[in-house]
């Protein structure tokens, strides 16, 4: 079961909304660096992330007063979502958070078989998941990280991001970006904004596994026609195969 320590307190007022704070390790509760702290609004969007330092410190600039969560998540580690944050004008907020390594001793061979899903199988999900290439959030992942906000399902995967308009961008561009985004195999968006968007389709609980690719490498050859530089997002849904 996941532990989490979450502690917030209201410090004195400053001149805008900031939140800092360590993340540990839960066994050994020695810091944890280079896990990624993002401040996630009502929406799901994202509103600002920092990585943490050596000491596994945090510290994230937000621009205005509301409630908020944090999701903290590391290679390596069980994702977090923590309980809603009320910030106030001026406030600065402490959490600390405590992540669980995800690593676990593999049952044999036939038993992690047995464990994949079907329908992604044929898919080729986990075949593409054993290439390299490519960012994957597995059904596993995804319920243990228990999504609220469409937002949260791409934290981290290649500067993904869920635009104003519920389109999927790419953060590295200057100019906007769109991905190519296919569900349960069909193509439903190609960056038109006057498309329907994706997340009007698919409910965030729906979703099984996810896969991002930010470009056209590894993306599969039924796709590869459709997709332009900014890559694809490919999105499998629950009992749909």
């Amino acid at each position: 079961m996941l532990t989490v320590v979450a502690a917030f307190a209201c410090l004195t007022p400053i001149a805008s909304q900031t939140v800092k704070g360590k993340v540990i390790d839960a066994t050994s509760s020695a810091p944890i660096s280079m896990v990624n702290v993002a401040v996630i609004g009502a929406s799901g969007t994202i509103l600002g992330s920092s990585a943490t330092d050596t000491s596994g410190a945090f510290h994230i600039s937000v621009p205005k007063a509301g409630v908020y969560r944090l999701l903290a998540s590391r290679i390596g580690y069980i994702p977090l979502i923590t309980e809603a944050l009320l910030l106030s004008s001026g406030d600065e907020a402490e959490a600390h958070l405590t992540l669980r390594a995800s690593g676990v001793r593999l049952p044999p061979v036939e038993a992690v078989a047995e464990a994949r899903r079907e329908g992604l199988s044929r898919a080729g999900f986990y075949k593409r998941l054993a290439t390299g290439f490519g960012y994957f959030r597995t059904p596993e992942q995804l319920d243990s990280l228990r999504p609220v906000f469409h937002a949260e399902v791409f934290a981290g995967m290649g500067g993904v991001r869920v635009g104003p308009d519920g389109r999927l961008q790419l953060r590295s561009f200057h100019k906007r970006c769109y991905l190519t985004v296919a569900i349960d195999g069909v193509i439903v968006e190609r960056g038109d904004p006057l498309e329907q968007s994706w997340i009007e389709i698919v409910h965030v609980n729906d979703i099984e596994a996810i896969e991002v690719f930010p470009g056209p490498v590894g993306v599969p050859v039924w796709l590869s026609r459709s997709v332009g530089n900014c890559g694809a997002v490919l999105v499998w849904t629950k009992g749909s195969r």
